[in-house]
């Protein structure tokens, strides 16, 4: 005799709702989720068991409907609106915060190494905000922006008492050079604001995680992503973190938010390939055209043009170099 299929709500929330699902049969029937009376989307159970699926609410009042083998059932949940941060706000963060670091934290180095030293500690305290936060389940971007200023406030109180405008600039910029650093940095922002190379089969799975951690405002365990159902993940970079980070501050996303971001990397790994190559003995001119005959090479063409993470993991790479030499 068939057993009669049988599910119940568990939980929901913001981002998901959790389903119990028992005895689905072997029909390969869907599972529709409505908000609204509007198809939200639907996925087939298989087998016995809980199911977490993603879910778009809007602001307000949302009734949520799911209909799977005959039977419907109901429930209704309120968003809030929360706090969005903008893109100036953002910027103006990330600057005092990188100003902090060059004017104060590494004020004793030169103008290079500390402009790459700032960039890295930029880079390490984005992503470890995102992640501690995550962990936590308060990643938004209230909490965000309040803990950023929080390390602003206290690396200035520790470091105050080493302010130092600026180092004496020893090196002139050629004209090879002037088209170098537009080169990397035109890249950056024209081919990523006029292509959807964030959607590409490289950069999708970072982008989309960076979104659910936002979505769900901590770590995420279970990929949604799945034909027949939610599956554990696969893997968690700091990428993620950094990502979603920066997301939180400005309020940017898709190509926009790529393209910054893809413009920090360009510049952390051109400015660290820099001062490895002038520790080891090269020209500024020399290494100047190392980096450009590095970002020519198969494997990094490839990530200068859309993928951010790798790019980011070989500026650090340089850079660690770069202190095994001091």
């Amino acid at each position: 005799k068939k057993e009669k299929a049988i599910f119940e709500i568990q939980d929901i929330n913001e981002n998901s709702i959790t389903l119990n699902i028992t005895n689905p049969g072997k029909d390969f029937k869907p599972a529709t989720i409505l908000i609204n009376n509007k198809k939200d989307h639907a996925f087939y159970p298989i087998k016995s068991g809980k199911y977490i699926e993603k879910i778009k609410l809007s602001q307000g009042n949302n009734e949520i409907k799911i209909q799977f083998n005959g039977v419907e059932k109901k429930i209704s949940f309120f968003k809030e609106k929360g706090f969005q941060s903008n893109i100036v706000l953002g910027f103006a963060i990330i600057a005092l915060l990188f100003a902090v670091l060059i004017l104060f934290v590494f004020s004793k180095h030169s103008v290079i190494e500390k402009t790459c030293f700032s960039f890295a500690a930029l880079t390490g305290l984005l992503g470890l905000t995102g992640f501690i936060l995550s962990l936590i389940k308060q990643l938004t971007a209230t909490n965000f922006i309040l803990i950023m200023l929080t390390i602003i406030l206290v690396l200035f109180i520790l470091f105050r008492k080493n302010f130092k405008l600026t180092n004496k600039i020893s090196f002139k910029i050629s004209n090879f050079e002037i088209l170098l650093i537009i080169l990397i940095l035109g890249s950056a922002l024209l081919f990523g604001l006029f292509s959807n190379n964030y959607f590409s089969l490289w950069t999708n799975y970072y982008e989309r995680q960076s979104v659910e951690l936002i979505q769900n405002q901590g770590m995420q365990f279970n990929d949604s992503l799945s034909f027949l159902g939610s599956k554990p993940a696969g893997y968690i970079s700091q990428y993620f973190f950094l990502d979603a980070g920066i997301s939180l501050l400005t309020g940017l996303t898709g190509n926009g938010l790529f393209s910054l971001i893809q413009l920090l990397a360009k510049v952390f790994f051109g400015l660290n390939a820099f001062i490895l190559l002038k520790k080891i003995g090269l020209s500024q001119q020399k290494a100047c055209l190392a980096i450009l005959l590095f970002c020519l090479s198969g494997f990094v063409i490839g990530y200068l043009l859309f993928n951010a993470r790798h790019l980011i993991a070989i500026g650090f790479s340089l850079l660690g170099i770069f202190f095994l030499l001091v």
